[in-house]
């Protein structure tokens, strides 16, 4: 088939080899797709005719990639380099399993004609790499099999189910080892770099005459291939008639300290080498033989390693000096992370830090549609200039992911706001609730922990988790939880708190009452009963249905609450605080103020109670004493129940076309002139 004809699809088009390959299949003339969870950091998506954001794990998703599509090259992956992979085996494994396993199986049913696998020479048993003088590495040597922990045996595993489809299903399939490909326009920081980008950072932003760090005792050996040598061999291996896996690599081998000492007389500067023997370092020596390569591709690289080492330090070095102020002691912006920056109090929260000056990265899960409506009006596309606010898609039930964002951003506060936060679903869902709730948390803070960085964690606990204790509750009361939301919450806080105290962190919690706003979603009985007042009110409903209407609960206005996460973490001494105004009312009364504000009456003509919204076990009256966050802190909040109702009436009424009667709105340029949020 003509390549003007063929259509090619490129998983982990977002990544390093992902996005050189695109370049390389366009410049053919193909027809490309490019799929990943996140565009291409260094190189304009539209280098590919198309590019999907799609998370590959999920089997639909990849129906969705390869359909229409007649050959595939499979290089989406969670990977990174040996300090990475070795630190969350568990999730590499299964990441890299489901992606590979819903791929092949996606293919036979979209009749794919032919697929290429990304493998690694990682596949390779260990006790053939157990001397730096190693004899080069020969396809037949990944059996009798013992691959390196984790990422190798998962490569090794794939390359073989992929090839069990080919034998039962006539799925063409082609298998490159790749041997250490590097080059410019790569991860070079963050955790997930490998040791040719790694060097040159250090290199880049060493000053001269001072020193870099080397993992290892600098005489393992590896051997490198640049990144242009890679793609074209990767294209011949896929254009060709062989079938067994391939290795695609150099065969020229150097240990680790003279790849370091090539890159530093690059780099003209005079640097110390400092050993860190106690770094993860992998095997000893690996070395790729060509001989099979050669024969059936008529393939070896061209690309000396001196001249790759060259582009790519050049190009690492432009990136240093864009970020100066991230690697040296100049004053910098700092750096916030946010989980559940889409949500409610995230929105607030970023609108907050950006208006102090901070450079935002915001976590969202991935979806077939971007759910970002509370940020879209601060939200601008990161390749205009002076842009500080970035979204990355992230998983509290994906450590791998947690860590790999943690160790790039290299943030100096993270405010963990994420969470399954509806306490009723939380009884339809308690184990996903747990797992997001609680153990999100624990992932966030051993990444903290693991990173090596002096990051400030705040961490939004909540009122639920008193649960039946009387009112008025403060930091030293009894946590009694009502609902696997609560129960989860418990968990996380406690977890916070044995960070601060065993590892030294910089921990708080934030002991955060209800707090509603314009912004809150609406399956949340405040927010679902304003929304309901605007509808009835514009003919658009006539019924309002809800559960226990004598919950009594201490309502607040969400943006002076988000200034009070902020606070935490600008105080010396890590602590936790209660959030709250003091003063508890009902439901009931939510309802008779925002009714009668609105002109429609008395409130039982529009309200059904429909069982279904009662909690198999319930929590009677939550109100919480701040006097801590007064004394400590100078908070205390300005608005108060019945402005709160206000606020949000006049908001709906907005958003359904009518005229509010606008005394919230008053309320608002009243108490807070210099607002720092922009819209409801």
């Amino acid at each position: 088939m003509d390549s003007m004809q063929e259509k090619i699809l490129v998983t982990g088009g977002g990544g390093f080899i992902g996005h050189h390959l695109v370049r390389f299949l366009k410049s053919k003339g193909y027809w490309v797709r490019g799929v990943d969870i996140k565009y291409p950091e260094y190189s304009a998506k539209d280098e590919a005719d198309e590019f999907l954001l799609l998370d590959l794990r999920d089997f639909d998703n990849c129906l969705k990639a390869t359909e229409g599509i007649d050959k595939v090259y499979t290089l989406a992956a969670d990977m990174g380099g040996i300090g990475f992979i070795t630190m969350v085996k568990a999730d590499v494994v299964r990441n890299n399993l489901l992606i590979n396993v819903n791929m092949a199986e996606a293919c036979r049913q979209n009749r794919v004609k032919r697929l290429f696998f990304s493998s690694s020479a990682c596949a390779y048993a260990k006790y053939k790499q157990e001397d730096a003088n190693i004899p080069p590495l020969k396809e037949s040597d990944a059996y009798p099999a013992d691959p390196e922990d984790g990422y190798g045996w998962e490569k090794l595993m794939s390359e073989r189910m992929y090839t069990n489809f080919s034998e039962d299903h006539g799925l063409e399939v082609r298998i490159a080892r790749y041997h250490n490909v590097f080059g410019p326009e790569g991860t070079y920081d963050g955790g997930r770099e490998k040791a040719p980008a790694a060097l040159a950072r250090k290199v880049a932003v060493a000053p001269d005459g001072g020193e870099i760090e080397v993992w290892g005792d600098g005489n393992q050996t590896r051997s490198f291939l640049y990144v242009d040598d890679c793609v074209k061999g990767t294209y011949a291996l896929m254009e060709s008639d062989w079938k067994e896996p391939l290795n695609i690599g150099s065969d020229r081998l150097v240990t680790i300290d003279g790849l370091a000492d090539m890159i530093i007389r690059i780099s003209g500067k005079r640097l110390i080498k400092k050993h860190n023997l106690a770094a993860p370092q992998g095997v000893r020596g690996r070395n790729s033989d060509n001989t099979l390569c050669k024969q059936v591709l008529g393939w070896e690289p061209k690309v000396s390693l001196e001249e790759g080492l060259e582009k790519t330090y050049r190009w690492i070095e432009e990136q240093v000096a864009k970020k100066s102020p991230q690697y040296t002691n100049q004053k910098k912006d700092k750096v916030a992370l946010i989980t559940g920056i889409a949500g409610q109090d995230g929105s607030y929260l970023a609108e907050l830090l950006l208006s102090k000056g901070y450079e935002v990265y915001g976590m969202i899960r991935w979806d077939s549609v971007f759910l970002t409506e509370r940020i879209d009006h601060i939200y601008k596309d990161p390749h205009q200039e002076g842009v500080k606010m970035f979204l990355e898609h992230g998983d509290l039930l994906d450590s791998g992911n947690i860590t790999g964002l943690v160790q790039r951003i290299k943030p100096d506060e993270i405010y963990h706001l994420g969470a399954m936060s509806h306490v009723r679903v939380s009884f339809d869902m308690p184990e996903y609730t747990a797992n997001a709730d609680g153990l999100g948390t624990l992932r966030i803070v051993e990444a903290i922990k693991n990173s090596g960085l002096p990051i400030k964690f705040y961490n939004a606990s909540s009122s639920e988790q008193f649960g039946s204790t009387l009112p008025p509750q403060n930091e030293n009361s009894m946590f009694h939880p009502r609902s696997p939301y609560a129960c989860a919450k418990v968990f996380a806080h406690h977890t916070t708190q044995l960070a601060r105290e065993a590892y030294g962190t910089f921990a708080c919690n934030g002991i955060l009452y209800n707090h509603e706003s314009p912004r809150r979603g609406p399956t949340f009985v405040t927010r679902k009963i304003t929304r309901a007042v605007a509808r009835i009110k514009a003919g658009l409903d006539t019924k309002l249905y809800l559960g226990n209407l004598d919950a009594k609960r201490d309502w607040g206005f969400a943006p002076e609450y988000v200034e009070v996460m902020y606070l935490m973490l600008q105080q010396d001494t890590p602590d936790d605080y209660v959030v709250s105004t003091g003063e508890s009312h009902s439901v009931r009364e939510f309802l008779e103020g925002a009714f009668s504000y609105a002109g429609l009456g008395d409130w039982k003509n529009y309200v059904k109670i429909d069982p279904i919204y009662f909690r198999p076990a319930d929590v009677e009256d939550l109100r919480g004493d701040a006097r801590k966050a007064r004394e400590k802190l100078g908070w205390s909040p300005k608005v108060a129940f019945e402005d709160l109702v206000k606020i949000m009436v006049d908001a709906d009424l907005r958003k359904v076309g009518l005229q509010p009667p606008g005394e919230g709105d008053k309320i608002l340029r009243e108490k807070f002139p210099d607002r720092w949020w922009k819209v409801d």
